[in-house]
């Protein structure tokens, strides 16, 4: 279970209570943080990241993405497999079969952007 972000900021529910995710919900959180927040800048969590100087497509492969994904979810019991990436504008999305363990999921997230 983890607190739901939004705009990097915790989202609050009725009563003034944090919104909780869980399931594949939670993992796609889980995955937009990691490639939102630069490797080691986190004080509390060094390892929080997924790229130290962001996502370059010219460099990282769809491979090398889903290699990473996996690296920060390891613990989780969850598994990414990178089935593609797309341009839009300015911004660089990839399309992910996210495993959790009993089903897969196809979400798209932003890399960057």
């Amino acid at each position: 279970m983890d607190i739901k972000l939004y705009n990097r900021d915790i989202v609050i529910g009725k009563g003034g209570n944090p919104i909780t995710l869980t399931g594949v919900d939670e993992i796609i959180q889980k995955i937009k943080i990691a490639l939102t927040a630069p490797k080691g800048s986190f004080i509390y969590d060094r390892n929080l990241g997924a790229f130290e100087n962001g996502f370059d497509p010219q460099r990282d492969t769809p491979a090398s993405l889903e290699m990473i994904l996996n690296e920060c979810l390891i613990g989780s019991g969850c598994s990414v497999e990178v089935l593609g990436h797309r341009a839009s504008g300015n911004r660089l999305y990839a399309l992910l079969k996210v495993n959790d363990g009993f089903k897969n999921y196809e979400r798209e997230v932003l890399i960057y952007g």
